[in-house]
């Protein structure tokens, strides 16, 4: 009876938060693996010339009807030997994500530009914005329930019901952000001594788009402000360790995801041919605040890197998830050219 009690309050809380426009960005938990969506100046920032990343993510399936979240995103370095001053970066970000049992469809489509202006051998500093569209809107709004619909002793689908809820919002969407990244990356044969460090902010939704269901004209997307902090550093000459902490506010809602992963190389690389291709695993772990702890492994293998997680839940939907969260799926392929000449860890 309590389960099935704390079921209903769950599903409750998830729809409330889902409908919510101070806080409902698509969100995902490996969050060092999805660049674009932390600041438009991370755009080109690779460690090769092109990056092209894929990520699903399914949650509240233990409390409520699933939360589907799926993302695609592709960005270059351009002009990286053209331009004696820095490097341009260029790139598409695409995200969706389905929720409840009105499956409120929320989709993202945006374009990124960025400059790194390069300050010495091993300093950039980039600035970059985002222009895109966002489409929102209720794919299955006739499993509705409204209070006009109670007829005294229950529900009543014969019932007239409330109106509006099927017309999708479509809006332009602008953001902006800047960064500093150092990175110093000296090889020899025997060790790999990788470190970089970048630290950025950045502001999305600027233009604040009006995004009413009920065409009221006075619910805007408020702006979602991010910071980050995050590095890469040697332990020994085969243990990295890449620390990070990730800050995003919204209206009156805040996230913070902090911790770290550790990266054991199995194989490095040759350093003048490629005949001998690099390998690693990694083990992770991060906790976002008041919510869940974050365990994470990972597997590279020369361009292509795999990566999943999983939210083990603290929050107060403890009672009805029992700890259950969500997990996450992360594949990325890295085009690297011979004469790539700014390396950048894969942030």
């Amino acid at each position: 009876m309590m389960k099935n009690i704390w079921k209903h309050i769950a599903s409750g809380v998830v729809i409330f938060a889902s409908v919510q426009l101070n806080a409902q960005d698509i969100h995902y938990s490996q969050v060092q693996n999805t660049p674009l969506l932390l600041n438009p100046a991370n755009t080109g920032l690779i460690n090769g010339t092109q990056r092209i990343t894929a990520q699903y993510r399914n949650q509240y399936g233990s409390v409520a009807s699933p939360y589907s979240t799926y993302g695609l995103m592709f960005d270059s370095k351009l002009f990286q030997n053209s331009i004696r001053t820095g490097f341009l970066g260029a790139g598409i970000s695409v995200n969706s994500d389905v929720a409840g049992d009105l499956k409120l469809g929320n989709t993202n489509i945006s374009a990124l530009l960025a400059y790194h202006v390069k300050l010495s051998d091993n300093n950039y500093l980039g600035a970059g914005i985002s222009g895109g569209y966002i489409q929102r809107g209720f794919n299955d709004a006739s499993a509705a329930q409204w209070g006009s619909q109670y007829d005294g002793a229950g529900f009543n689908g014969a019932l007239p019901g409330g109106t509006g809820m099927g017309t999708p919002e479509n809006v332009l969407d602008f953001g902006a952000g800047l960064n500093y990244s150092f990175l110093s990356d000296e090889r020899t044969f025997n060790t790999h001594e990788e470190r970089n460090f970048t630290l950025g902010v950045a502001a999305y939704h600027v233009n604040q788009p009006e995004m009413s269901f009920f065409n009221t004209g006075n619910d805007r997307l408020g702006m979602r402000f991010t910071g980050q902090v995050s590095g890469m550093f040697p332990l020994n000459d085969f243990v990295s360790m890449a620390p990070g902490a990730y800050y995003q506010r919204q209206g009156g809602q805040q996230q913070l995801v902090a911790g770290s992963i550790f990266r054991y190389y199995l194989k490095e690389s040759s350093h003048y041919t490629s005949f001998v291709n690099s390998a690693s695993v990694g083990i992770g772990v991060h906790y976002r605040a008041m919510d869940a702890l974050i365990l994470s492994v990972q597997g590279e293998f020369s361009n292509f890197f795999f990566g999943f997680s999983y939210d083990v839940n603290l929050s107060q939907l403890t009672p009805a998830s029992r700890g259950r969260g969500g997990f996450e799926l992360s594949l990325k392929y890295i085009y690297k050219s011979i004469n790539t000449r700014f390396r950048q860890s894969r942030i």
